[in-house]
């Protein structure tokens, strides 16, 4: 009997979509329009195969990411890290997130950041993981570590998008959602955080350290994105609000999105420049300040952009 797993956003996050994913199975197997995505299974098993020594010709591909002989049920209580699901590439022999030094909490600290968690579906009182109150990061493992354990390197092959990946960086040099410093004031015509990231927060202004699974599926997403592009494992729900389409100007169903519609969970606006492009034209991982806004003034917008 296949069991029920649901996908992150409905498990964590609180969101139950008009057609849930009800299994990991179903997660790498949607088929929905041009766009979906999820973990691609023979390009971790490849990649693993070639980096981790546990790993033979004849893993499964999943235990890139679990030991099957270690893993708990974390969905039976989400706000308890000690119930992990995950061991790191690296350390297949061990549970990550059950110890000391293995939340949230530490790597934003280690980081000189801090974590807060979104809001959970329906809310601006509650937040992830599973409607808890406001904490630190303490609640939820580092999924973060275990994520960059792959693409914190230059050399993970897409066989989906036919080019290597980009390398994140989520230490101080890095990216801006991670532990590169945030920028002071208004860098991009008022595109200002939303509850609960505030820019003012208790007389400091906190450099927020996110979690990948603030914004991505660790599995699959039903989404697809506008025009086809791909969606990179985004959630469909993200900081307690469903994504539209708001850029579309239309709602086909309920795996209809655009980047603009994920940014605007946690910014204010999302665009800027007079520009009509997508947030991903210019912020993704790995960008720099290159790819400043045309027509901005010189020296104010012309900043690392992600």
């Amino acid at each position: 009997m296949q069991v029920t797993n649901y996908t992150y956003a409905q498990t964590f996050g609180g969101f139950v979509p008009d057609t849930p994913i009800t299994s990991i199975l179903d997660a790498f197997n949607t088929e929905l329009k041009e766009g979906h995505t999820e973990h691609n299974l023979k390009d971790i098993y490849t990649y693993a195969k070639d980096h981790f020594s546990y790993f033979s010709d004849y893993s499964n591909p999943c235990l890139a990411c679990h030991n099957p002989h270690l893993a708990r049920q974390n969905k039976s209580d989400v706000d308890n890290p000690a119930l992990t699901a995950i061991s790191r590439p690296s350390d297949h022999d061990n549970l990550w997130g059950d110890e000391a030094g293995e939340t949230m909490k530490d790597l934003a600290d280690s980081a000189g950041g801090v974590y807060q968690p979104p809001y959970y579906f329906g809310s601006t009182t509650t937040h992830e993981p599973g409607g808890v109150a406001d904490h630190d990061g303490t609640k939820m493992p580092d999924y973060n570590s275990l994520c960059l354990d792959c693409h914190g390197n230059n050399d993970v092959y897409s066989n989906v998008y036919g080019r290597y990946l980009r390398q994140i960086d989520w230490g101080p040099t890095g990216d801006i959602h991670g532990g590169s410093p945030r920028y002071e004031g208004d860098y991009v015509s008022g595109a200002e955080l939303r509850p609960p990231y505030l820019d003012n927060n208790g007389g400091t202004s906190p450099n927020y350290v996110l979690a990948c699974v603030d914004c991505h599926e660790p599995h699959g997403t039903i989404l697809y994105n506008y025009g086809g592009y791909p969606s990179y494992l985004y959630r469909r729900a993200v900081n307690g609000e469903e994504l539209g389409c708001e850029g579309c100007g239309w709602v086909l169903n309920d795996a209809d999105y655009t980047v603009m519609d994920l940014c605007l969970r946690c910014h204010t606006v999302g665009k800027h420049c007079g520009s009509q492009w997508e947030c991903a034209t210019c912020h993704m991982h790995g960008h720099t300040a290159e790819r400043g806004c045309v027509g901005g003034p010189s020296g104010l917008w012309n900043k690392k952009v992600f």
